[in-house]
């Protein structure tokens, strides 16, 4: 949220600088590479240099892989060594970025940094995608044998065929159709088709095509309930964000958004094959926005613009009632809507549907762990009226962004 005033509050965590770096396919640029662009860009936002970061915060990288990520990211960005320099590397898989931003909240507001940066990378669509997908795959392995009763609920990975992601949220998606039998398949291919046309007005998208439904139900399939044009969009890129005390951008900095509020929650792992039980799987996204709104004092009717996590459409259908925006259920119904006012116009407004207005997962692109941190940036553009004219929201005085981790495992 935009503060009206500091209003005394010294160690109040404002984000002060963001940036991107360049992102598209097959760049064939490292991700530290992308990362040291993006942090510059956020570093020169902010008005600072490497020296006035005290806090360093970063998630892991498939494309590069590495022990301790963050403290090889912040050496080969010029932020370490310096011994009174908080580096913490963090995983929640898609989460991260939320993570850390809430992770660097509390270092600000407690006073251990003064300055901390967050960052996320990846070249994903620039490896091979035989290495992407055995990477992939084995991220949902069971990290070997499970004892006991336990093995029973937790063994879901090996009954998922590969592409074990694909399949996981496909096992979801089923999963939420037959306990709400009003989402429809169709209501599903009506999200890529939405993020798509949001993904064609941000210049750095992924791609500036806008699909039509009958192109999405006919696309290939890669899991049951999933085609190929309701995956993500494999791409590199980057992102940062600088995050600072009240008192900071009082004194040295131009003032940003405000970070008031955050909730984190956690599912499962691995899914168990049981429909009822994988349901139960599900509900983290809900608590987390709670406990957001809760300690931001606000409501989901209070909020102008929402970053909803849409890697799949199932996973944007049940952030949509996560957040609030419908109720429990009727998040296919809210995507139909929406679809129907694109379809009747021709377009569709940010105004009438004031969410991932940069495209999402499935219209901007998806550097593995990094999309919600892309979310945050077109946040703070959108709240200090930054993002292009037909992006930018008349009106934007508070933000709410949703990672998800896994398949809703956090």
């Amino acid at each position: 949220q935009i503060p009206a005033t500091a209003r005394g509050m010294k160690n109040a965590a404002q984000i002060v600088g963001w940036g991107l770096s360049e992102v598209g396919s097959r760049l064939g640029k490292s991700p530290t590479h992308l990362v040291n662009q993006a942090l510059g860009r956020a570093m020169r936002h902010a008005g600072i240099g490497p020296t006035h970061l005290d806090g360093f915060l970063a998630c892991p990288s498939l494309a590069e892989p590495r022990f301790m990520p963050a403290h090889c990211l912040a050496s080969a960005c010029g932020i370490i060594p310096r011994s009174n320099t908080v580096v913490l590397s963090v995983d929640t898989g898609g989460a991260s970025p939320v993570s850390m931003l809430l992770q660097a909240k509390t270092l600000v507001e407690r006073g251990v940094c003064s300055a901390v940066a967050v960052v996320a990378g990846d070249a994903v669509s620039s490896m091979p995608s035989q290495a992407f997908l055995e990477a992939a795959d084995s991220a949902c392995q069971l990290p070997g044998k499970v004892e006991g009763g336990v093995e029973a609920k937790v063994k879901a990975a090996h009954h998922l065929e590969s592409p074990k992601i694909p399949h996981g949220y496909s096992h979801a998606a089923e999963a939420h159709m037959k306990a709400y039998p009003k989402l429809k398949r169709e209501h599903l291919a009506m999200v890529s088709v939405l993020m798509s046309h949001q993904g064609s007005k941000h210049p750095l998208a992924a791609s500036k095509l806008t699909l039509q439904l009958h192109q999405v139900l006919s696309s290939p399939l890669v899991a049951p309930h999933t085609s190929q044009l309701e995956c993500a969009r494999r791409s590199d890129g980057a992102a940062a964000v600088v995050v600072a005390s009240d008192h900071l951008a009082a004194t040295s900095l131009a003032p940003g958004p405000r970070i008031t509020g955050g909730g984190e929650a956690s599912g499962a792992a691995f899914f168990p094959s049981d429909l009822g039980d994988t349901l139960r799987c599900l509900e983290g996204g809900g608590d987390a926005f709670r406990k957001a709104y809760q300690e931001a004092g606000r409501s989901s009717g209070d909020i102008d613009w929402f970053g909803i996590y849409d890697c799949y459409p199932i996973c944007f259908v049940r952030g949509l009632e996560a957040a609030g925006l419908c109720a429990e259920g009727e998040g296919g119904e809210y995507v139909e809507a929406a679809y129907n006012k694109l379809i009747k116009s021709g377009s569709l407004s940010c105004g009438e549907f004031p969410i991932n207005t940069h495209g999402g997962l499935l219209g901007f692109g998806a550097p593995w762990e990094v999309p919600a941190l892309f979310s945050v940036v077109e946040a703070c553009e959108q709240l200090t009226g930054r993002a292009a004219s037909e992006r930018q929201l008349s009106r934007c005085r508070s933000a709410v962004v949703y990672g998800n981790g896994g398949v809703f495992g956090a």
